[in-house]
């Protein structure tokens, strides 16, 4: 298991534990409160353009994804059900912590949200029979801008699963090294 934990990025991505509260009707959880968030966030976007809604079987791994830091893309992640292992790798070239890996678990009895802010690429992988994952962006999905990253060639990732289920996209994406070689997260 990494060491590193989610809150030793300066300038990354936060953990926010949700409030429910209870009564004969249900529940009532507020996943997203803007003015909090930018609080917290004082340059995130003030408007998201894509909500989406991810079910994964046990085992199914996505990323690691991200963009550069310029590109401004943000991302806010909610386990709405089963649970997750929800990971943040720092793609800023700039940053002391560049290449370090932190991920939190997820899962829909303790609901949490992670704002995600740019230059960090993210992935995520199914703990659970079936789970149920709000991924909400501010920017419209698009290949172009993206840098896909093997989740397993040349980073420090011992906390997947055995056996992951992956997409082509992500089996065969270019491990963090190769990237690296390549310059691709130099400054622009």
């Amino acid at each position: 298991m990494s060491s590193f934990k989610i809150n030793d990025f300066k300038n990354g991505p936060t953990l926010l534990k949700l409030a429910t509260n209870y009564d004969k009707r249900g529940s009532f959880t507020e996943v997203c409160n803007y003015p909090h968030l930018k609080s917290l966030h004082p340059n995130m976007p003030s408007s998201f353009l894509q909500i989406n809604l991810i079910e994964a079987k046990l085992k199914a791994l996505r990323g690691f994804h991200g963009a550069h830091e310029a590109d401004n893309h943000w991302k806010i992640v909610t386990c709405v059900s089963g649970g997750i292992i929800d990971a943040y790798l720092d793609i800023r070239s700039s940053s002391d912590t560049f290449g370090e890996i932190a991920f939190v678990m997820m899962n829909s009895l303790e609901l949490h949200t992670v704002i995600i802010p740019p230059g960090f690429a993210h992935a995520m992988q199914s703990t659970s029979k079936v789970s149920k994952v709000i991924y909400s962006t501010n920017k419209v999905y698009s290949d172009q801008k993206e840098i896909d990253i093997n989740p397993f060639q040349g980073l420090r990732s011992t906390f997947w699963l055995q056996k992951p289920i992956l997409s082509q996209r992500d089996s065969t994406a270019q491990s963090f090294v190769n990237l690296i070689k390549k310059g691709d997260f130099l400054i622009r």
